[in-house]
């Protein structure tokens, strides 16, 4: 009788277990979108900041050519 429901018991946490890690596989896998997701924006934001540097640098260096 103890060995049955020390089975059930056993039978009960693995299948606990295995609702846990699926549930924790879910939440893991958004969290690792939204910062693949964050990530992609930061790439986008810091191409265009170089652009912008590139460009005002280019700028002010033709203008102090073209003063003297």
């Amino acid at each position: 009788k103890v060995d049955s429901k020390i089975t059930n018991l056993r039978t009960d946490m693995d299948s606990q277990f295995v609702k846990l890690r699926a549930e924790m596989s879910d939440q893991f896998g958004k969290v690792y979108t939204m910062f693949g997701t964050a990530q992609v924006e930061l790439n986008k934001t810091l191409f265009k900041f170089g652009s912008l540097y590139f460009t005002m640098m280019f700028a002010v260096l033709s203008i102090e050519r073209w003063w003297r």
